[in-house]
């Protein structure tokens, strides 16, 4: 969280739109990390979460985008080899 922090404060290369989304993510326990990646060219949010619950998260951040008006929302899915442990 604190890299968003950072990005947000000191650099303003984010947005409420993309804060909002790490926020919410940084909500769910499983999530290990999530932040904006991609300055002001394609912004995306990377979050990395156990795989347990991907599909909890996904649909919190798909009623997320519903309420705050947010468009373009996709995910790309992918796995690490192995899970680290807790």
């Amino acid at each position: 969280m604190l890299i968003q922090l950072f990005l947000h404060d000191d650099y303003e290369v984010t947005s409420p739109e993309l804060d909002c989304l790490v926020e919410e993510a940084w909500k769910i326990n499983s999530v290990i990390g999530s932040r904006m990646v991609g300055g002001n060219f394609g912004v995306c949010t990377v979050s990395l979460i156990k795989t347990k619950q991907v599909i909890h998260l996904s649909r919190k951040l798909v009623q997320l985008t519903l309420l705050k008006s947010i468009s373009d929302l996709s995910f790309i899915l992918s796995q690490l080899a192995t899970e680290p442990e807790n």
